[in-house]
């Protein structure tokens, strides 16, 4: 049988550093909820595509989900315990502010899944697509 999954929390420090017009990101991220005491970590450059009063950037990179992580939402107990995973991902994001205030972003990001992901029964794609549009708004 396929166990219960909950929302959990992936809390942590990131690191943004600049070299150039590259923008790096690094995100150490550990599970706070108590449900399977996993770890990521994040790691992704960034360039942009075009910067004037709106930007297009291109990013690309790596997603390590520890053992206990990929366990907790893909393996299936008594049938399959994967290991960690490590996902590379490629991202496009757009931004172009509306006013002092409010921004509109969107992006459209594609990750593919490690074999530990891809091989579990629950699983039948082998990446995955997300894309998101929306609003920004800065408070101070």
């Amino acid at each position: 049988p396929i166990r219960d999954r909950h929302t959990t929390y992936l809390v942590g420090p990131e690191w943004l550093f600049r070299f150039g017009d590259f923008i790096g990101q690094v995100d150490a991220l550990r599970e706070v909820t108590g449900e399977h005491d996993g770890y990521e970590v994040r790691a992704a450059i960034a360039a942009p595509i075009v910067q004037s009063t709106s930007s297009l950037v291109v990013s690309a990179g790596l997603t390590w989900k520890s053992s206990q992580l990929v366990r907790y939402y893909y393996g299936v107990d008594n049938l399959y315990e994967p290991g960690a995973a490590l996902n590379p991902f490629i991202k496009l994001g757009f931004a172009h502010p509306l006013s002092e205030r409010w921004t509109f972003n969107a992006f459209v990001h594609h990750e593919r899944l490690d074999d530990a992901v891809r091989n579990s029964p629950i699983v039948i794609e082998n990446s995955v697509t997300t894309a998101f549009a929306g609003f920004a708004f800065k408070f101070l």
